[in-house]
């Protein structure tokens, strides 16, 4: 029982290393939450509220893959090398898809002119909740723009020489 509940330990350290020193994965996680909102604004149904959690868990799920190839090639392949390059181009792909899949689902759900109306609604009814998305978008952004640098990482991906 004890090595079942370690899983989760590591899977709880792994989710922790990806907030902190993956931007995308921070943006996505901002994203989500706007998409959170979005749908309890727009008051979907139980269907369409799972539909966007499917979608939200798949995009997230992808990127911390997408961080485990790109650790285990960098640990692999210090240097250039081609395939090195087309498995982490290949694992981004994968995320690239999900998102674009999930704003397909985004586009689904919320192009929909009478939720349109009750999000502008409430945000007229409460300037209050409006002010809080604002203040969670720009508070978003900086926080998805000051991820620092992975150790032994430079800004731009490389190794230091």
């Amino acid at each position: 029982m004890k090595r079942f509940f370690a899983g989760f330990r590591y899977a709880a350290s792994g989710l922790c290393h990806c907030i902190r020193w993956e931007r995308n994965f921070r943006f996505h996680l901002v994203a989500a939450g706007l998409a959170l909102f979005l749908g309890w604004a727009y008051g979907l149904g139980r269907g369409q509220t799972a539909v966007l959690w499917l979608a939200i868990g798949l995009v997230l799920a992808l990127e911390a893959l997408n961080t485990a190839v790109e650790a285990a090639v960098d640990l692999c392949c210090p240097g250039r090398n081609p395939l090195a390059k087309a498995a982490k181009d290949a694992a981004a792909a994968a995320v690239l898809l999900a998102a674009l899949a999930s704003v397909g689902v985004g586009v689904c759900l919320f192009w929909e002119e009478a939720g349109f109306r009750r999000l502008v609604s409430l945000l007229g009814d409460c300037p209050l909740l409006g002010a809080a998305a604002g203040a969670y978008l720009i508070l978003g952004a900086a926080w998805v723009a000051k991820t620092p640098a992975k150790p032994g990482i430079t800004e731009d991906g490389e190794e230091p020489s």
